[in-house]
């Protein structure tokens, strides 16, 4: 009997097919322009109205070849740009980030009117009598903005410096919504026509339905830390504009005069396709269980005699109550106690009788995992927990030190605090998550015990120097009672354990069967072993995250100062998050100051992060140093 070569090819035929009836995702859509760098009109940018480009874009007319009064012009990208899915019609994120100038001819003289980043459907249109307040974005018929009873269908962020009669002031940012009288805007502090090169980040969350605009003045530090943003609106585009669109920037003068030059623009944008994943690994699923069930038949009208073999071993496993996902759960729950057993077994002499020595016992103990403590063993490594024996207390516990003859290994011991029920789950997440990673530059986990009332103890390997924060900010070392002086680093070896945790981070995010997410890293938790070599430690707020997935919302954990700013509004903890914490760890490390502290002597100094980037800014970032 057999299935003929054509039946067996189906469900392989069917998998492709629907493969190709699914919809494709939508490509991410992106571009970069440095005008600066450019000695001619750069393609895929087009000029209307004034607009021209000599060295950068200019938006409206200078001197060189006309009144710069009266002038309107827009540049714009010479694609339209996607801003909803045609089918799904799911709208798209973006993100675009510029830099302009705009510069008064006469500094003692009145001057306008402003630029903006525009949306309007493709292709762009300046229209007639734009100049002036208008922006070169609406005429006089058009100006009433979002309560109108015909809003025009355009988008824009301008960056406003003439107060005109539905103006809140003369600088200002402000969303303009089908109309120039701003559906938002924001008072900015100092000039915007002074000449200074301005950075902007308009930001868009198609699922939100969020706009967010972002601005600084400055190099390209200031560039780089438009992070913040200014001025925020709830809004759905597509109740103003087309699926696709025109993306550029506009600029107009009246009687009052300026300049308005771009220098730099980037812009990306994509449309999220989670469902359409989603609907792919659902079709993936269901063919792959056709093919199972086909290969099954296979095998059972062509192999009968395996087919019999393959019963009799299931029902000695039925017999036996053998399953192999729950063996695999049991292993992983329950094999360092499976090891407690053989360890239980070589507390005679059958190691000596086998030949093993001290170090060959240490090697099997380091490649079999943590493993299972008696109570009363670690009670007698640290005589009965005693003060003297105490390296330091923490939030849920205290630390001791303590040498276990069973292995002739120097430990440190994590008592949680009685009663803690915190404590008692970061005890299981540590147990958990630490247990299953191998690595040099993370504390060892060297087993645990909870069998004594109450107590949970953890159980790693003794880091003779302590902790960084203590040889950054004094205090005791790792291996000498707590408040004993702790020598300073030097900077080589600063470099290298800031190299050990970036290496120890590259592990758990990239590395590892599961992204881990620490969320809590920061000096105190970043142990020096006896060559001063970096290991990070306490995984008690660790969370486990496949590949590729996205952070869950959850209670916010770590330190303050040492989170980064989206985890405090989101509490979505993430691998950039932990990035972001070893980046002030990093500061930390060079600055020797810790994330937030008082300094009645220069107050810019209070913040760590704003005080490097404003010494960043100056060219002055050698002034932090320690």
């Amino acid at each position: 009997m057999g299935i003929s070569a054509a039946a067996a090819a189906a469900p392989f035929l069917l998998l492709v097919a629907l493969l190709l009836l699914l919809p494709s995702p939508a490509a991410a859509f992106s571009f970069t322009y440095n005008f600066t760098t450019a000695d001619t009109a750069p393609s895929g940018i087009a000029f209307q109205g004034d607009a021209f480009f000599n060295k950068f874009i200019r938006l409206t007319r200078d001197e060189r070849i006309g009144p710069i009064t009266s002038s309107a012009g827009r540049a714009f990208f010479s694609r339209p740009v996607p801003l909803c899915d045609p089918v799904s019609r799911r709208r798209a994120s973006f993100s675009t980030a510029f830099s302009f100038s705009i510069a008064a001819p006469d500094p003692s003289a009145a001057s306008g009117d402003g630029l903006a980043f525009f949306l309007s459907p493709f292709p762009s249109v300046l229209p007639n009598s734009s100049a002036g307040g208008l922006l070169g974005l609406f005429n006089s018929s058009s100006r009433g903005g979002a309560a109108a009873a015909h809003p025009r269908p355009l988008v824009a962020v301008e960056f406003d410096t003439y107060k005109n009669e539905w103006d809140p002031s003369d600088d200002h940012v402000g969303v303009d919504l089908g109309g120039i009288v701003s559906a938002a805007t924001v008072d900015w502090p100092t000039s915007m026509k002074d000449g200074r090169r301005a950075h902007a980040r308009v930001a868009y969350d198609g699922q939100a339905k969020n706009l967010t605009v972002a601005l600084s003045y400055g190099d390209a530090a200031a560039a780089a830390a438009l992070t913040d943003p200014v001025l925020w609106y709830a809004v759905d585009l597509m109740e103003y504009l087309p699926d696709a669109v025109a993306v550029g920037f506009s600029a107009a003068t009246g009687e009052a005069a300026e300049l308005h030059q771009v220098l730099y623009w980037e812009f990306t944008s994509s449309i999220d396709t989670k469902e359409e994943t989603v609907i792919l690994w659902v079709v993936l699923g269901l063919c792959g269980l056709l093919l199972v069930l086909v290969a099954a038949g296979v095998l059972w009208f062509v192999s009968q005699w395996r087919k019999a073999g393959e019963l009799a071993d299931g029902d000695i496993d039925d017999e036996m109550g053998y399953d192999e996902l729950a063996d695999e759960e049991f292993f992983v729950e329950s094999g360092p106690r499976r090891f407690r057993k053989a360890g239980e077994l070589a507390d005679g002499d059958i190691f000596d009788e086998m030949g093993y020595d001290e170090l060959a016992d240490e090697e099997f103990f380091v490649e079999s995992g943590p493993r299972r403590f008696r109570y009363s063993d670690l009670a007698a490594a640290t005589k009965n927990f005693s003060d003297e024996r105490k390296l330091g207390q923490g939030g849920f516990g205290a630390v001791y030190r303590g040498f276990l003859k069973e292995l002739g290994l120097a430990v440190a011991i994590k008592r949680v605090s009685k009663g803690s029920t915190q404590g008692r789950k970061e005890y299981a997440a540590e147990v958990r998550i630490i247990s299953q990673l191998r690595h040099r530059h993370l504390v060892r986990l060297v087993g645990w015990c909870h069998e004594h009332r109450g107590d949970f103890l953890l159980v790693y390997e003794l880091m003779p120097n302590g902790s960084v924060d203590r040889h950054l900010y004094g205090g005791g070392g790792g291996s000498k009672k707590a408040g004993g002086a702790a020598p300073p680093l030097s900077w080589p070896m600063r470099y290298n354990v800031a190299l050990g945790l970036a290496s120890a981070l590259l592990y758990l995010h990239e590395e590892c069967p599961q992204c881990v997410v620490h969320r809590d890293i920061k000096p105190s938790n970043v142990m020096l072993d006896a060559t001063f070599s970096a290991k990070l430690g306490d995984f008690g707020l660790a969370k486990l995250v496949e590949h590729g997935s996205q952070p869950h919302t959850t209670v916010l954990a770590g330190t303050l100062g040492y989170l980064a700013p989206e985890c405090v509004i989101t509490g979505r903890a993430s691998r950039e998050s932990d990035v972001y914490s070893f980046g002030v760890v990093a500061l930390e490390i060079a600055c020797g100051r810790r994330p937030a502290e008082l300094d009645e002597e220069d107050p810019s100094k209070a913040r760590l992060v704003p005080w490097v980037w404003e010494l960043y800014g100056k060219r002055a970032i050698l002034e932090a140093a320690d």
